[in-house]
């Protein structure tokens, strides 16, 4: 965890937008201390028994953090839990003003996905998205009431060190609901 927070910054906080995996970690610590409790039993208490999740698995680092950033395995009806609470604007797990802000640009954005970002979340025109590695993604559309699910490749192994078997033309199935469904959607 030091050598994630003694890493030197490219640019002043706020001015340079940069995906950072670090970052996120460097967050789940903080609350982990915080807390008083690793950020997965918080999360397992408070957000996923209450929305009937009952078996996430999230991996943690060799110091005992839960992985900020990732590798939280859920099945897709359980993603899909997370996505009616989006759709529901976080209600009645998450105050409203943190939920509005956390859906409101925070910043313009940048790769991997070249979409505005909110709180650890893609903003697309209304559209609310998480995107995960090897084709997890989850797709909530409020003005259709839509929370779509798209799962990746079985051959992914979060490791560590993370791999895949992904051929080099591979795009993910979310591709075809941006093309196709979304505009269906976002047109009712």
């Amino acid at each position: 965890m030091a050598h994630i927070a003694a890493a030197p910054q490219r640019s002043s906080p706020g001015r340079v937008f940069a995906y950072d995996n670090g970052g996120s970690h460097l967050i789940a610590a903080a609350a982990t201390r915080l807390l008083g409790e690793p950020v997965s039993e918080y999360a397992d208490r408070v957000l996923f028994t209450p929305l009937g999740i009952r078996s996430p698995t999230w991996q943690s680092d060799p110091d005992g953090i839960p992985v900020g950033y990732g590798h939280l395995r859920l099945a897709a009806r359980d993603l899909a839990r997370l996505g009616q609470l989006w759709l529901d604007r976080g209600a009645p797990l998450v105050a409203p003003a943190f939920f509005a802000e956390m859906t409101r640009p925070q910043s313009a954005g940048g790769p991997p996905e070249n979409l505005p970002y909110g709180f650890l979340t893609w903003l697309d025109e209304g559209v609310l998205v998480a995107d995960g590695w090897a084709g997890q993604h989850l797709v909530v559309v409020p003005q259709a009431s839509a929370v779509v699910v798209v799962t990746g490749v079985p051959r992914f192994d979060p490791g560590p060190p993370a791999r895949d078997e992904l051929p080099e033309d591979w795009r993910p199935a979310v591709h075809l609901v941006r093309r196709h469904l979304l505009p269906v959607l976002v047109a009712h």
